[in-house]
């Protein structure tokens, strides 16, 4: 199973020892959309600053105040500037 079908950032597992997976993202599927979720991860430190200082090209009001929890909730990841 690949990292990009099976990459789980809620799995117990993963909070456990979520760094053999980051690993594997930035090595396999360093840009991809994550099947469990329908986001897309970003996992090299160079392409996540590019994404976060041009936010007229990426923006992050699409998640809706995180889109992995039940209950949304406001947050750097989930915000746009100037917020």
């Amino acid at each position: 199973m690949s990292i990009a079908t099976s990459f789980d950032p809620v799995s117990p597992a993963f909070r456990r020892d979520p760094y053999p997976a980051y690993a594997r993202l930035r090595d396999e599927a360093p840009v991809q959309q994550a099947a469990s979720f329908g986001v897309w991860t970003i996992a090299r430190y160079d392409d996540v600053t590019h994404v976060l200082k041009n936010p007229q090209i990426f923006s992050s009001s699409v998640m809706g105040g995180a889109a992995m929890m039940s209950t949304p909730v406001r947050s750097v990841i989930s915000s746009d500037p100037p917020q």
